[in-house]
């Protein structure tokens, strides 16, 4: 579920967005029940840090951004596709890049913020931008930065029957010596907490960043549980002029750090 030191990679994520539409986020079906249904358990949250304290472990070695930006007025600008191998303790490489359907591969890795972006993923603790894929609300070394509130009634998230809980979460990350927030809604499945799905926005915002929500969505299907794809919508200004952004990013082909293989 971590990624090791990859701080840098919400950076790398937010620049292709800047670079280059405020996404519908997948809806939940509400269960009929829903009103009727007790809150849920607290000790649901406390399996979920569990089930993420196992597999803390485990990072992606693939990872594909799709970027598309529009005007002001919701006209398509741009659409950018990277293509990324993440390696632990290492620099992400770039494997392909395209832009408007045009392969814009080495002109993208010859761009010094890109090249340092991409080191950055590697060495991302001292990255300014506000959100890490190692940050989680999960993590038990974190939990009292964490505070919590069951909320009644039950969804069904991609098939999985789900409780939420609304929640706040105090990152380790700082931006200008100011602690970043993140603030939300979990969505866990009613029968043994695994996670399904974040959403949040962070406060403060990064640099030219006016609004910003940030969505986790959780590998569900047996194996490890894992970040599966994590989508960022939002606008801003850039010489004062208005975008609004949608970056999607998936990722796939998990491994357990060796590290902790030999651990274990």
């Amino acid at each position: 579920m971590k990624l090791p030191r990859a701080a840098a990679l919400a950076a790398l994520i937010l620049f292709t967005g800047l670079a280059c539409g405020r996404s519908d986020p997948e809806r939940a079906r509400e269960s009929p029940a829903a009103k009727a249904a007790p809150g849920p358990s607290p000790g649901l949250w406390q399996k979920a840090v569990e089930i993420y304290h196992a597999n803390r472990d485990w990072y992606p070695e693939k990872a594909a951004i799709v970027s598309e930006v529009r005007n002001g007025r919701n006209k398509f600008l741009s659409l950018t596709e990277m293509f990324l191998t993440l390696r632990p303790g290492g620099p992400a490489r770039l494997d392909r890049s395209l832009r408007n359907g045009v392969d814009t591969t080495a002109k993208t890795r010859s761009k010094a913020k890109v090249r340092d972006l991409l080191e950055g993923i590697a060495d991302g603790e001292n990255n300014p931008f506000a959100i890490s894929m190692s940050d989680s609300p999960f993590d038990p070394d974190r939990q009292a930065a964490v505070s919590v509130t069951p909320r009644e009634g039950t969804k069904v998230l991609r098939g999985r029957s789900c409780r939420l809980f609304d929640f706040s979460f105090s990152s380790g990350l700082k931006k200008g010596g100011r602690r970043v927030t993140w603030l939300g809604q979990a969505w866990l499945e009613d029968q043994n907490g695994m996670p399904v799905e974040l959403e949040f926005s962070i406060s403060p915002m990064p640099g030219k960043i006016r609004s910003a929500r940030m969505v986790y969505r959780y590998e569900t299907e047996p194996g490890p549980c894992v970040v599966k794809e994590m989508a960022i919508t939002g606008t801003g200004r850039f010489l004062f002029i208005k975008r609004h952004f949608k970056v999607t990013t998936t990722f796939r082909q998990y491994r357990r750090a060796p590290s902790a293989a030999v651990k274990r």
